[in-house]
């Protein structure tokens, strides 16, 4: 487990944070404003206390039941969602590839890794890729609907994984646990984007008719989403969630490829409301697969660049994933393949 080195600033940023809300609270016998104010007062001691005695006796983990209640403490005063699981640093290989041209509608990837209550370590791979068919008409700033999709969809699912009970759903197999990480992502989404609409009105409405492409939609994306868990007892899997065309594929030890939720030859297929994200949609059509791992493979969660390579049966082809490993960018890859300019993202884990 990681100890106070790493975890200590949380607790110290929460506190500075609950000291600020404490200087708020009026001098006034207002009935239930005194009781607050000494619980307030109460939970800022004990964080000290935990903080000070932690630097001699006491490492500060998700297995130390007292942070835990100290953090869950902390998130009922401060009104916000407190996440509860811990950085961690991997020791084996991951890494991003990040091309973009000028319409710039591919997300930067997602890469995380961290260790969740139960001491599953768990590597999140997120692309997403806004439509530039159905999202390329321009929305404000001088970028499309689709730039900035694929930017709020990935930012939803950070902001997700600061709900406990998300972290703990997204790495499940149960379907329960996976509609709950569908219905909290699309909510997310649709609650930035509405703010986001809200904030750029009049330049939204003031391009509107500015229109590309024959499925006009608002704020449309595609979403992938990898998830490594690796329990305390060796067992490996993958968890994908997936709505749009942005590969998902395993690489083994001999460079085998297997894809995950890509149909080889289907091409670039057009894409509209229900099999993608967008504002225009009513819920997230998530593809949700579970795959066991034995160890050694690598993880690629990508952008449709590489289906664009020459043919899709490209997407099969371990050059291309071995290339990416080496370091080999994008722009170098397409020399062999003569594949077409597009943004193109990439994330990747060793399991």
């Amino acid at each position: 487990m990681l100890e106070i080195i790493s975890l200590k600033p949380k607790l110290e940023d929460i506190l500075l944070k609950l000291e600020a809300k404490l200087k708020l609270f009026p001098d006034s016998r207002i009935r239930g404003t005194l009781s607050a104010k000494n619980k307030l007062e109460e939970l800022i001691k004990k964080i000290k206390l935990t903080l000070e005695t932690s630097k001699v006796r006491m490492s500060i983990n998700l297995q130390n039941t007292k942070f835990k209640e100290l953090l869950q403490e902390a998130s009922l005063f401060l009104d916000e969602k407190v996440n509860f699981f811990e950085p961690f640093e991997p020791k084996w290989k991951t890494g991003t590839v990040e091309e973009q041209t000028k319409k710039a509608e591919d997300a930067p990837p997602l890469l995380l890794n961290f260790k969740d209550q139960n001491d599953n370590v768990i590597t999140i791979l997120g692309v997403a890729d806004g439509l530039g068919g159905s999202g390329g008409r321009l929305a404000f700033g001088g970028h499309s609907h689709a730039h900035y999709a694929s930017r709020t969809a990935l930012e939803a699912v950070k902001n997700c994984l600061k709900d406990d009970k998300f972290c703990q759903a997204v790495s499940s197999t149960s379907p329960e646990a996976q509609s709950l990480v569908s219905k909290t992502i699309f909510d997310e989404f649709i609650k930035i984007t509405k703010s986001m609409i809200a904030k750029n009105a009049t330049e939204l409405e003031k391009n509107k008719s500015r229109i590309r492409g024959t499925i006009i939609l608002n704020f449309p994306t595609t979403l992938s989403l990898a998830v490594i868990v690796r329990q305390p007892d060796g067992q490996k899997f993958l968890v994908n969630y997936t709505v749009g065309d942005s590969p998902i594929v395993i690489m083994d030890k001999s460079h085998l490829i297997k894809t995950i939720n890509y149909e080889i030859g289907s091409g670039d297929k057009p894409m509209g409301k229900g099999n993608v994200l967008s504002y225009d949609d009513d819920k997230l059509n998530f593809q949700v697969n579970m795959t066991n791992l034995n160890g050694g493979e690598t993880v690629f969660c990508s952008t449709d660049w590489i289906t664009k390579l020459g043919f899709d049966s490209n997407i099969m082809n371990p050059e291309i994933y071995s290339k990416l490993l080496e370091g080999q960018t994008p722009e170098a890859i397409r020399k062999y393949y003569s594949g077409e300019i597009d943004d193109a993202t990439v994330a990747y884990s060793e399991v």
